[in-house]
């Protein structure tokens, strides 16, 4: 099982190690594929605290306290009722469990029923066929693509733009 909770400076360990591994951030946000040292993760960790437009939230394994990623909404606009969802599991234990179908499912009940959202969006990579599924189990819809717009390394690649919104969440 797992819950979500405030992230804290606790949870900062766990990105030392999860930034600097290439296959975990492979579908990652992009800062992650520029920064490296304890101090430049250090930096964007509170920089990324700091955020006023950004809920973060720890993913705690309730069984043994791990931090296994985090997950959240960001660019928050409360005027137009609008978010961008956002998740990253950092520790590989847990891929392919249905952690980031449930994880989403908890981040979009917030949206609405605590933030009272009209909207959340997204982008997945096309090379993430992963979060994307996750992302349609969770009730979002594909609504577009930006061709060769994201990637790592030089590689371009696609990004799936996909949104749910409040009616078809409580529709569901």
């Amino acid at each position: 099982m797992i819950e979500l909770t405030p992230l804290t400076h606790a949870h900062l360990p766990y990105f030392f190690e999860w930034v600097n591994d290439e296959e975990a951030i492979a579908h990652a946000i992009f800062a992650f594929h520029n920064i490296s040292s304890e101090k430049e993760i250090t930096r964007w960790f509170a920089e990324t605290m700091a955020d006023p437009d950004c809920l973060n939230l720890a993913i705690i394994d309730t069984e043994n306290g791990q931090c296994l990623g985090y997950a959240g909404l960001s660019d928050l606009n409360f005027e137009h009722g609008t978010g961008e969802y956002f998740i990253f599991i950092g520790d590989k234990d847990s891929w392919n469990k249905g952690i980031g179908t449930e994880v989403t499912k908890m981040v979009v009940e917030k949206g609405f029923e605590e933030l009272n959202l009209e909207s959340i969006i997204l982008t997945v990579s096309d090379q993430n066929p992963g979060g994307r599924i996750a992302y349609e189990r969770a009730g979002f819809t594909i609504d577009g693509c930006h061709l060769q717009s994201g990637g790592s390394s030089g590689q371009f690649h696609n990004q799936i733009v996909m949104s749910i919104r409040r009616d078809s969440y409580l529709a569901a």
